[in-house]
Protein backbone atom coordinates (compact mmCIF):
# COMPACT_ATOMS: atom_id res chain seq x y z
CA UNK A 1 0.00 0.00 0.00
CA UNK A 2 1.29 3.45 -0.93
CA UNK A 3 1.19 5.75 2.09
CA UNK A 4 3.08 8.75 0.75
CA UNK A 5 5.68 8.28 3.48
CA UNK A 6 9.21 7.80 2.13
CA UNK A 7 10.48 4.67 3.88
CA UNK A 8 13.43 3.69 1.73
CA UNK A 9 14.62 3.40 -1.81
CA UNK A 10 15.09 0.78 -4.49
CA UNK A 11 17.67 0.46 -7.25
CA UNK A 12 17.17 0.85 -10.98
CA UNK A 13 18.37 -2.47 -12.39
CA UNK A 14 17.99 -1.70 -16.08
CA UNK A 15 16.50 0.64 -18.65
CA UNK A 16 15.63 -1.04 -21.94
CA UNK A 17 14.64 1.13 -24.92
CA UNK A 18 13.10 -0.61 -27.95
CA UNK A 19 10.69 0.38 -30.70
CA UNK A 20 9.91 3.74 -29.10
CA UNK A 21 9.09 2.21 -25.69
CA UNK A 22 11.11 2.15 -22.49
CA UNK A 23 11.06 -0.56 -19.85
CA UNK A 24 12.42 0.28 -16.43
CA UNK A 25 13.29 -2.61 -14.11
CA UNK A 26 13.49 -1.76 -10.42
CA UNK A 27 14.62 -3.91 -7.48
CA UNK A 28 12.11 -4.91 -4.80
CA UNK A 29 14.46 -5.58 -1.89
CA UNK A 30 12.27 -3.60 0.53
CA UNK A 31 9.06 -5.23 -0.79
CA UNK A 32 7.53 -1.88 -1.73
CA UNK A 33 5.98 -3.35 -4.88
CA UNK A 34 4.57 -6.60 -3.47
CA UNK A 35 0.99 -5.36 -3.72
CA UNK A 36 1.35 -3.43 -7.00
CA UNK A 37 -0.39 -4.78 -10.07
CA UNK A 38 -0.70 -3.60 -13.66
CA UNK A 39 -3.39 -0.94 -13.86
CA UNK A 40 -3.32 -0.20 -10.12
CA UNK A 41 -3.84 3.42 -9.12
CA UNK A 42 -1.83 5.37 -6.58
CA UNK A 43 -3.67 7.81 -4.34
CA UNK A 44 -1.61 11.01 -4.51
CA UNK A 45 0.98 11.81 -7.13
CA UNK A 46 4.14 13.25 -5.64
CA UNK A 47 7.19 13.68 -7.83
CA UNK A 48 9.81 14.89 -5.38
CA UNK A 49 9.89 18.39 -6.92
CA UNK A 50 10.27 20.60 -3.87
CA UNK A 51 8.46 23.90 -4.34
CA UNK A 52 9.97 25.63 -1.34
CA UNK A 53 9.85 25.70 2.42
CA UNK A 54 6.86 26.22 4.69
CA UNK A 55 7.27 27.59 8.20
CA UNK A 56 5.76 25.78 11.19
CA UNK A 57 3.33 28.22 12.86
CA UNK A 58 1.89 25.84 15.44
CA UNK A 59 2.30 22.19 16.49
CA UNK A 60 -0.22 21.11 19.11
CA UNK A 61 -0.83 17.70 20.68
CA UNK A 62 -4.53 16.81 20.51
CA UNK A 63 -4.87 13.38 22.08
CA UNK A 64 -3.04 10.79 19.98
CA UNK A 65 -2.66 13.14 17.03
CA UNK A 66 -0.90 16.45 16.48
CA UNK A 67 -2.33 19.49 14.71
CA UNK A 68 0.30 21.09 12.49
CA UNK A 69 -0.21 24.58 11.07
CA UNK A 70 2.22 25.75 8.40
CA UNK A 71 2.61 29.02 6.54
CA UNK A 72 2.84 28.74 2.74
CA UNK A 73 5.06 31.43 1.18
CA UNK A 74 4.45 33.62 -1.84
CA UNK A 75 1.25 33.11 -3.81
CA UNK A 76 1.20 29.30 -3.58
CA UNK A 77 -1.77 29.02 -1.20
CA UNK A 78 -4.03 29.01 -4.30
CA UNK A 79 -2.82 25.47 -5.08
CA UNK A 80 -4.15 23.97 -1.84
CA UNK A 81 -7.69 23.17 -0.75
CA UNK A 82 -9.58 21.46 2.08
CA UNK A 83 -9.24 17.66 1.82
CA UNK A 84 -6.61 18.06 -0.88
CA UNK A 85 -3.04 17.07 -0.14
CA UNK A 86 0.42 18.49 0.29
CA UNK A 87 3.78 16.80 0.04
CA UNK A 88 5.59 17.73 3.26
CA UNK A 89 9.13 16.44 3.87
CA UNK A 90 8.37 13.56 1.45
CA UNK A 91 5.04 12.63 3.07
CA UNK A 92 1.68 12.95 1.39
CA UNK A 93 -0.63 14.55 3.94
CA UNK A 94 -4.33 15.47 3.80
CA UNK A 95 -5.17 19.14 4.32
CA UNK A 96 -7.77 19.54 7.09
CA UNK A 97 -8.04 23.30 7.08
CA UNK A 98 -6.94 26.28 5.07
CA UNK A 99 -6.80 30.00 5.79
CA UNK A 100 -6.20 31.84 2.51
CA UNK A 101 -5.96 35.24 4.19
CA UNK A 102 -3.16 34.13 6.53
CA UNK A 103 -1.72 31.72 3.92
CA UNK A 104 -1.76 28.83 6.37
CA UNK A 105 -2.65 25.16 6.08
CA UNK A 106 -3.77 22.90 8.92
CA UNK A 107 -2.85 19.20 8.98
CA UNK A 108 -3.54 16.45 11.50
CA UNK A 109 -0.70 14.00 11.99
CA UNK A 110 -1.91 10.54 13.03
CA UNK A 111 0.12 8.14 15.21
CA UNK A 112 1.29 6.04 12.22
CA UNK A 113 2.63 9.11 10.41
CA UNK A 114 4.40 10.25 13.58
CA UNK A 115 5.85 6.75 14.09
CA UNK A 116 7.08 6.24 10.53
CA UNK A 117 8.58 9.71 9.95
CA UNK A 118 10.63 12.37 11.72
CA UNK A 119 7.64 14.74 11.79
CA UNK A 120 7.18 14.15 15.53
CA UNK A 121 10.36 16.21 16.06
CA UNK A 122 8.85 19.38 14.57
CA UNK A 123 9.12 22.63 16.50
CA UNK A 124 7.45 26.00 15.95
CA UNK A 125 9.59 28.03 13.56
CA UNK A 126 11.02 24.98 11.73
CA UNK A 127 11.14 25.07 7.93
CA UNK A 128 9.72 22.06 6.09
CA UNK A 129 10.10 21.21 2.39
CA UNK A 130 6.76 21.19 0.60
CA UNK A 131 5.52 20.01 -2.76
CA UNK A 132 2.48 21.10 -4.77
CA UNK A 133 0.37 18.50 -6.59
CA UNK A 134 1.23 19.07 -10.25
CA UNK A 135 -2.26 18.15 -11.47
CA UNK A 136 -3.80 20.80 -9.21
CA UNK A 137 -1.18 23.31 -10.38
CA UNK A 138 -2.03 22.60 -14.03
CA UNK A 139 -5.77 23.02 -13.42
CA UNK A 140 -5.43 26.24 -11.38
CA UNK A 141 -2.99 27.83 -13.84
CA UNK A 142 -5.02 26.77 -16.92
CA UNK A 143 -8.24 28.17 -15.45
CA UNK A 144 -6.50 31.42 -14.49
CA UNK A 145 -5.17 31.81 -18.06
CA UNK A 146 -8.60 31.04 -19.55
CA UNK A 147 -10.33 33.56 -17.26
CA UNK A 148 -7.74 36.24 -18.06
CA UNK A 149 -8.01 35.54 -21.79
CA UNK A 150 -11.80 35.81 -21.57
CA UNK A 151 -11.50 39.18 -19.79
CA UNK A 152 -9.24 40.48 -22.57
CA UNK A 153 -11.72 39.51 -25.31
CA UNK A 154 -14.76 41.10 -23.68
Amino acid sequence: MYTGIVQGKETVLSLDKRNGFSTLTISNINHFFDDVSVGASVANSLYGHIEGVAKVVDFIETGETYRLIISIPENNIKYFFHKGFIGLHGCSLTINGINEENKTIELNLIPETLRATNLSDIKIGDLLNYEIDQTTRAIVDTLARAINANKLTQ
